[in-house]
């Protein structure tokens, strides 16, 4: 019984020492195959070579490269290719394939079989010449497809500024162009993105772009002020479509209001609304329409003060309708800014009126400047300066008081001369005042009654309304005439009146 069971043990060892034998011959023998063939997972760029020695290797990437094409991914999802054929591509081995199995144990086979081992990719040489007839022909390079990139930029478009997004355009950037196809053709690549390689000429400015940005937003802010100038006749607006002229756009993206431009429009405030020194059609009490021309009269916009309020209102974004500021006002935002109470003195008649209200409420003749000595007086709207009683008037060479004293224009005034016997008719030719409107007594008062500081006071001229006529000449009535002149200007001079 018992040499039955060592029989049984003795058995079991030889068999197995017999199945470890087996094994060590299995891994030996297998050692030996690895050593002339690549490991269990073992690759070349994509090509899994696996078990293959050296020569089958060689001839399975021959054939590979046979079949090689390089797809070119280009913008707007267009694609080209080059192949290996047409560039005569070919593998170059060397002794990349024999150093690789050399460096292999075959031993350490059975590391492989749950690891993996990649070996450089094989160089390859091809007809430099070929490959840069095959790039030149391609439609992407083609100079009819360059198409150039565009910028990111501002426009106003309705009521604001908005960025313009950058155009990428179809432009290669040809030396990284060129250089990154070589690249892929060498290692072998199956795609080239051309895009991700940067191979184009890209725009600079893109719509991300922090200074354009910075541009949009302050370009913006600007537009939000309005200010709607209105007189009740007339409208002016500095409104965004105003603004975006005046804009400076800077190089950090700050933006500025050109003050220049600021300037202007408050300079065509002032041509819009400023009617003083300037002309007038004025239908006189004779019927017939005169042009009055200068003179002090009329609405006078404050221009300093007009850019300073002007200048706040953009700083503070203010949207407001107001009238512009005026240092000089007028009756009336109408052509007719003077309007309906106002002296109307016609140098040519001699003669004037007074309107209140549109009602002629009085009348007189009256002695201008003495035109002779070029003292006539000035034609024009001017206003009312102020009214004073018992005023001295003095000049160069005389001091003359009088009663009711009316100036409109400097020096120039309305008042009573009563050392005059006669007032109208063409005395003014040659023995008028120094420039001033000579009145009866009682008419001053009267004037002085009606009239108020900072109305018009309209002076022209109209042929054909004189008051004297020529008379038939007789001897006796030129005598009574220059006796009349004599005492005139006697009297004149006793009263010393020059002005």
């Amino acid at each position: 019984m018992s040499s039955t069971n060592e029989e049984t043990k003795q058995g079991g060892k030889r068999i197995l020492l017999a199945i470890v034998a087996l094994l060590v011959i299995a891994y030996v023998a297998t050692s030996l195959y690895f050593k002339w063939h690549f490991y269990p997972n073992t690759t070349i760029g994509e090509m899994d070579v696996s078990g293959m020695s050296e020569k089958t290797t060689q001839k399975t990437l021959t054939e590979e490269i046979k079949t090689y094409k390089l797809t070119l991914q280009e913008r707007g999802k267009q694609q080209e290719e080059i192949s290996g054929e047409e560039i005569t591509l070919r593998p170059d081995f060397g002794t990349t394939l024999k150093d690789a199995l050399k460096s292999q144990s075959g031993f350490l086979w059975m590391k492989y079989l749950f690891s993996k081992q990649e070996i450089e990719k094989q160089a390859v040489t091809y007809d430099a010449a070929k490959l840069d007839a095959s790039i030149k022909a391609l439609a992407c390079g083609r100079k009819d497809a360059q198409k150039a990139p565009k910028d990111a930029y501002l426009t106003y478009a309705q009521k604001k500024y908005v960025i313009v997004p950058e155009e990428l355009g179809s432009s290669l950037d040809w030396p990284v162009f060129t250089e990154k196809i070589t690249k892929a053709v060498d290692n072998m690549d199956e795609s080239v993105d051309l895009e991700k390689e940067n191979c184009y000429v890209n725009p600079t400015i893109t719509s991300e772009d922090k200074v354009l940005n910075k541009s949009l937003a302050e370009a913006n802010a600007y537009l939000k002020t309005s200010v709607t100038y209105d007189d009740g006749v007339k409208q002016l607006l500095f409104d965004e479509n105003t603004i975006k002229e005046m804009l400076l756009f800077k190089k950090d993206g700050t933006v500025k209001l050109s003050s220049k431009a600021l300037q202007g429009f408050v300079a065509k405030v002032n041509q819009t609304y400023s009617t003083v020194w300037g002309h007038r059609s004025f239908l006189t009490s004779y019927g017939k329409t005169v042009t009055v021309s200068g003179g002090d009269y009329g609405w006078k916009v404050d221009t300093d003060k007009e850019l300073k309020e002007l200048k706040k209102a953009i700083k503070n974004h203010t949207v407001e309708t107001r009238e512009p500021y005026f240092s000089k006002s007028a009756a009336s935002h109408t052509d007719k800014d003077y309007g309906n109470t106002y002296v109307e003195i016609n140098l040519t008649a001699q003669h004037l009126f007074v309107y209140d209200k549109g009602s002629k409420v009085f009348e007189t003749d009256f002695v201008s400047g003495n035109v002779s000595k070029g003292n006539g007086t000035r034609l024009g709207m001017n206003s009312l300066k102020y009214k004073e009683r018992n005023a001295v008037l003095r000049g160069d060479d005389y001091e003359t008081p009088v009663g009711y004293w009316m100036p409109f224009d400097g020096n120039i005034g309305m008042h009573d001369a009563t050392w005059r016997a006669k007032f109208g008719g063409i005395i003014y030719k040659t023995a008028g005042s120094h420039g001033c409107v000579n009145l009866p007594l009682s008419s001053a008062a009267r004037i002085f009654d009606l009239v108020s500081p900072g109305e018009a006071i309209i002076v022209y001229e109209l042929p054909g309304t004189e008051t004297v006529k020529e008379e038939p000449k007789d001897k006796d009535k030129e005598k009574d005439k220059n006796k009349d002149k004599e005492k005139e200007e006697k009297k004149e001079k006793q009263n010393r009146e020059h002005h």
